[in-house]
């Protein structure tokens, strides 16, 4: 009988070759900036990796070939209005047209708000204003945006499990091809939403019984 821990291994190596095999075709990602030269200098850090679509937020048309997005150097006035439901300015508008085409969306704070991602480690985390931003922040999570320094932003990179606190009820999206024990180990909400195609190895679900985490696929419209 072949140990759960060899089962593992052997599905890592699968996904392994798979991925070397598609090692020369870049991912598609769309990129919205603000055109500042922060922002040029980090689209061509991105394209090491992706197959780049950058738009400028002064731009209207969202091409229909994609279905990942990153925006870059988002600040406070996107921050909150995107968690409220906002369309008034010209970010916040592509944001909503985004949402609406079920794009995966990811956001990577300007540097007065890079704090957002590890809140823990700011020392006015028990500010009020601090915490009604997060607020923001977690309302947006519930919408299934994801929050990354630019480093993090890879092909197949997991969804960062540490980004909602342990306290906040819901749940949170995983894109990545395999869920393995360590990654369930690490969790803290309650539940997985996961994508039709993802593995789960057979300890990742044991592990999952144990913590009491509910796995669940989500939509093929939601991918």
């Amino acid at each position: 009988m072949i140990h759960q821990y060899e089962i593992e291994k052997i599905v890592r190596e699968v996904l392994r070759l798979i991925d070397f095999e598609k090692q020369h075709k870049k991912p598609k990602l769309l990129v919205l900036h603000n055109e500042s030269e922060k922002s040029l200098q980090q689209i061509e850090r991105l394209k090491r990796n992706w197959d780049i679509n950058q738009i400028p937020y002064s731009c209207h048309e969202i091409p229909s070939d994609f279905h990942h997005a990153v925006f870059l150097e988002v600040g406070q006035d996107l921050l909150v209005k995107a968690a409220l439901g906002l369309a008034d300015s010209p970010e916040s508008i592509l944001f909503s047209k985004l949402m609406y085409r079920d794009y995966r969306i990811d956001f990577i704070p300007c540097d007065d708000l890079s704090w957002i991602i590890e809140p823990e480690k700011n020392s006015n985390s028990e500010n009020m204003y601090v915490r009604k931003l997060l607020q923001y922040k977690f309302q947006l999570l519930e919408y299934g945006v994801h929050f990354y320094p630019l480093s993090s932003i890879h092909p197949n990179e997991n969804i960062s499990i540490s980004a909602p606190s342990a306290t906040i009820q819901g749940s949170y999206t995983f894109y990545d091809k395999l869920i393995t024990k360590e990654i369930v180990e690490k969790w803290k909400i309650k539940s997985i939403h996961i994508h039709p195609k993802t593995i789960i190895t057979p300890l990742a679900r044991d592990i999952a019984k144990e913590k009491g985490i509910s796995i669940k696929l989500m939509n093929q419209n939601e991918g």
